[in-house]
This record gives C-alpha cells, structure tokens and sequence, in this order.
C-alpha cells in the first residue's frame, strides 16, 4: 500500500507533466498538393507524351504497311518487313512501358524522400513530440480534427520547396 501512495503522486506528475505535441497528416492529401509533386508529375506527363508520339508514329506506319501486306499477301519482301516493324515496334511498347513504371517509381521515391525531410523539419521548428501519417489503410482509424495539421505542414512545405 505505502508503494502505491508512492508510485500514485509520481505518476500523477509524470503524466500532467508529459504534455507532448502530436498531430496528424493526411498523407495522400499532403502528397498531391506538394508542389514538387505537381512539379514532377508535369515533366512525367511531358515525358510520356513524347514516348506515346513515337510509338503512335510507329504504329501508324504499321498500319499503312499492314494494309499493303493485305493487297499483296504474296509479297515475301513486303511480309519480312511487316513482321520485323511489328517486332521492333512491340518491342519498343514493351520497353516504354517498363520505363515508364521505373520513372514513375523514381518520382515517387525523390517526392516521398523530400516530403519527409520537410515534415521532419515542420515537426523540429513546432516543438511536435510526433507527427503520425494518416491513410486509408487504417494507421489511423481516428483523430480529432484539432490534430490534424495537413494544412499547416502542406503550406510549410511548397513554402520550404519554394525555398521560402
């Protein structure tokens, strides 16, 4: 019993005097309004697009040879350089895709990368005790709105980015 009168008062100090700053950030919203995300996904689309115009140019020559291998079936000449441009251009889809995953995987990693240097700087310069991400996926199945600092931390970043 005298241990519990004693344990009592110190836990009682303890926690009243452990008053830690946490809060909560919508990740997926944070994510997509980082403006060096915008800024990437920009040069992603520009990216992809050039890649689609040439393989939409070697399609359409593809086509045009395909249409006069139909009038010329017995064409072997004709039919060699069908079939070659069909594999070189499946070949060239192939490898345009896998390059664009890759890209689009290192954008991803570089934003991810910057996003949580910036929050770790917005947590250190706010005397925050912890930041949690919330996602969908049930990190967080509940907040008080009141914790939720993505507004804060996503100006704080596009201004940190902007080099503010």
């Amino acid at each position: 019993m005298k241990k519990l009168l004693i344990l009592l008062p110190a836990l009682l100090l303890f926690s009243c005097g452990n008053t830690q700053k946490t809060g909560y950030i919508d990740v997926k919203k944070v994510f997509n309004d980082f403006e060096y995300k915008k800024e990437l996904e920009k040069e992603l689309t520009s990216i992809t697009n050039n890649r689609k115009f040439v393989l939409d140019s070697m399609e359409t020559n593809l086509r045009l040879l395909s249409k006069k291998v139909e009038l010329d079936k017995n064409n072997k000449d004709l039919v060699a350089e069908f079939q070659t441009l069909r594999s070189i251009y499946l070949e060239k889809r192939s490898m345009i895709e896998d390059e664009n995953r890759n890209i689009v995987q290192q954008f991803d990693e570089k934003i991810i990368k910057q996003l949580n240097s910036y929050v770790k700087s917005y947590g250190q310069q706010n005397n925050y005790s912890m930041i949690y991400g919330a996602t969908s996926d049930g990190n967080i199945m509940y907040g008080d709105t009141t914790l939720d600092i993505s507004r804060e931390v996503t100006e704080y970043i596009n201004k940190k980015y902007k080099g503010k």
